[in-house]
């Protein structure tokens, strides 16, 4: 039977790569044509074609998460030159908008270990590191119990492990400190590390489809976020936009986040819905770390740790 048509359908984001070998669709265009369309029509006669198409728009995520993550795509825009992005649109509606806790300035540090216990937390470190990273963070470490000191936390996931999943609610947890202080003034002295990070942030907050907080020292708040709540340094980054029709569109679609003021609504996440996620995603992967997770969220008992705040008996925001 003769075949009028078979479509190949390929999605990827070369901006999601982390892995050191990078994903380039130049690279999958013409590893596809030797391999595929050569074989089809080894003389070319069929005009075979790969067409390219960007996704405009977002459909994970409702429209302030969408433009925080627009607001990380213009500084990679403008830092590495990196001048074919384009900002998404949301699909999704929501009126959430990612609120930003400083540790010692709205939040109380002590009380970091209560409201990250059953949520998402995506840590800044490599694929492997995480354990390491929760043992040496004075917060996180408080997370893990003496059956499990060894293991990471179930809810506690590095950006590439994080990388394929999507959860209603995540926390981006010091992201700041891991931003080389000389990112903003000279990134091409280390343009290949600054752009791996900005990969890693770029994942790690496009995880979140209804909520996003971050929780940072102040370390962090001047190495990183201060730069995403300033309008003058948003307005920085728009002048290096030397099209007048794009940076109105990057203008329209980006947006500087705010401090939070509840931090007790970090602790409302589904975590049923969690385990799930886990569950599905490890079966399909046939991952037995994800599986891991799972089990270890519906063995735990409810409720978790209990913690008696000072300044906020119901947030735990530090008030002058």
């Amino acid at each position: 039977q003769h075949i009028e048509c078979l479509p190949f359908a390929f999605a990827g984001d070369p901006l999601q790569t982390l892995n050191p070998t990078g994903f380039r669709w130049a690279s999958l265009k013409a590893g596809f044509y030797n391999e595929v369309i050569t074989a089809l029509a080894p003389t070319g006669k069929l005009g075979l074609e790969m067409n390219f198409r960007e996704l405009e728009s977002n459909y994970r995520s409702v429209p302030g998460i969408v433009a925080l993550n627009n607001l990380i795509q213009l500084w990679r825009v403008v830092l590495f030159d990196i001048h074919e992005l384009k900002p998404q649109k949301a699909h999704k509606i929501g009126d959430f908008k990612p609120q930003k806790f400083i540790l010692g300035q709205n939040m109380l540090p002590e009380a970091v270990r209560y409201y990250l216990q059953d949520t998402i937390v995506i840590i800044p470190c490599d694929e492997g590191g995480e354990a390491d990273y929760v043992q040496e963070d004075e917060h996180l470490s408080h997370l893990l119990t003496e059956s499990s000191a060894s293991q990471t936390p179930w809810n506690v996931l590095s950006a590439i492990t994080a990388k394929g999943l999507e959860f209603k609610q995540v926390v981006l947890y010091k992201f700041g400190e891991f931003c080389h202080s000389r990112t903003w003034k000279t990134p091409k002295i280390k343009a290949e590390e600054a752009k791996y990070f900005f990969n890693k942030l770029y994942v790690a907050a496009s995880r979140a489809t209804e909520r996003l907080y971050i929780i940072d020292s102040a370390l962090g708040e001047e190495r990183l976020w201060h730069q995403a709540s300033d309008p003058e340094q948003l307005a920085k980054f728009l002048e290096k936009i030397t099209s007048s029709p794009q940076r109105q569109q990057w203008r329209k679609l980006s947006q500087i986040i705010s401090q939070g003021s509840r931090p007790d609504e970090i602790t409302g996440d589904d975590l049923e819905a969690i385990a799930q996620t886990f569950l599905q995603e490890g079966l399909h992967r046939e991952n037995p770390e994800l599986l891991r997770r799972a089990l270890s969220r519906r063995s735990r008992p409810e409720g978790g740790v209990g913690f008696p705040l000072r300044g906020s008996p119901s947030s735990g925001v530090i008030r002058g």
